[in-house]
């Protein structure tokens, strides 16, 4: 398993190299700098779907409970997402003109690779139906929200909304070093528990883990540049600043 974390690592540095990252590292507006979130809709409501994918119902062994303890943990952060595009100031208008341009929006082709990444992952999950496959294809996307969250947080901190904001602010990486199975935020992979880490694997499970590992890599890295090339694409209805909460307890 050494080997399979050390390679969702390595993807974890490129996505560290994405257009998208070193955009959000550049020291400039850190309001200005979300105008693209509307764009991680489907992602977001879909990584929920990924983790019903992944829930076992009766779970009858360690590693299904570590399943199970996962999605319990990561289940409900899509509220925090939607309570922040509030708190930014979009609004359904954001997407376009009429009702139906979030729709047009989320399935249009150019949104495709984000689509592709939810669809993919839950077919791994459900064609090989292995605990193991879950294991690490939760690792993966929590790498690259840490590598995310991770390349705005300097910006968010100075501009005081760090402390406002819940998806992408102080309360969502709180809950995520809190997590009872590590985390990947903080420029880090944090393990309380060393036994899924020192785990054994023979050759052909290592191979199926790397070929996941490296089939949802390459479509994160997709969706990183979507969301890149979006950043212009939608339109607050609310004054920046104003519509912002007090800091989130």
């Amino acid at each position: 398993m050494k080997r399979i974390l050390a390679r969702v690592e390595r993807v974890s540095k490129q996505l560290e190299q994405s257009a998208l990252c070193g955009w959000l590292r550049e020291d400039d507006d850190a309001e200005d700098k979300l105008k693209f979130v509307p764009s991680m809709l489907f992602f977001v409501l879909g990584f929920k779907d990924i983790l019903e994918s992944m829930s076992v119902s009766e779970p009858g062994t360690y590693l299904e409970l570590e399943v199970n303890t996962h999605c319990l943990e990561d289940m409900d952060h899509w509220k925090w997402y939607l309570e922040d595009l509030g708190r930014l100031g979009f609004s359904e208008k954001s997407w376009g003109p009429s009702s139906f341009s979030i729709i047009e929006n989320i399935w249009s082709s150019k949104s495709f690779v984000v689509r592709d990444l939810v669809y993919t992952t839950i077919y791994h999950v459900k064609r090989h139906n292995n605990p193991l496959i879950s294991l690490v294809t939760i690792e993966m996307l929590e790498a690259a929200f840490g590598v995310f969250i991770d390349s705005m947080k300097d910006q968010l901190q100075h501009s005081g909304l760090y402390n406002r904001l819940q998806y992408f602010g102080k309360l969502h990486v709180d809950k995520e070093l809190a997590h009872s199975r590590g985390a990947w935020v903080n420029g880090e992979r944090i393990f309380p528990n060393e036994n899924f880490k020192k785990s054994e694997l023979d050759n052909v499970t290592c191979a199926l883990l790397e070929d996941v590992v490296d089939d949802i890599a390459g479509k994160m890295l997709d969706v990183f540049n979507y969301w890149f090339h979006s950043r212009h694409d939608f339109v607050r209805y609310q004054p920046k600043k104003n519509n912002l909460v007090s800091p989130v307890q």
